[in-house]
């Protein structure tokens, strides 16, 4: 399988910043609708992108780890892609979470080791 092309900066700031309003939601019983939650991720984003210099650190992966997601809307349905989490790297889409883990272990020893 091809790999893909790794996760924007953008996107996974606003992805991270989302997910965490979405935990403050829930902790305080916020009534926010999902394109509310959208626009602030958005909003909260692009104001740290132009007073900070972002960069992907993931600090708490100092070691190897990996993120395994599956993406049920695809036409072919169910495709597995494992992200490498020390460098952003992305398997490509398998049809099986095997093969993503198999695809992830060359990746380490490859470039890891």
């Amino acid at each position: 399988m091809p790999e893909q092309e790794p996760i924007a900066l953008e996107d996974r700031l606003i992805g991270n910043i989302r997910d965490e309003l979405v935990a403050q939601k829930v902790l305080h019983d916020l009534d926010l609708d999902d394109a509310t939650l959208d626009r602030l991720a958005w909003g909260i984003a692009a104001n740290l992108q132009y007073a900070f210099a972002v960069t992907w650190a993931p600090k708490w992966a100092h070691e190897l780890h990996s993120w395994v997601e599956a993406d049920a809307g695809m036409p072919t349905g169910e495709n597995y892609f494992i992200e490498c989490l020390r460098c952003g790297w992305l398997t490509g889409q398998n049809p099986t979470q095997e093969q993503a883990q198999a695809e992830y272990a060359d990746h380490v020893a490859t470039r890891h080791s």
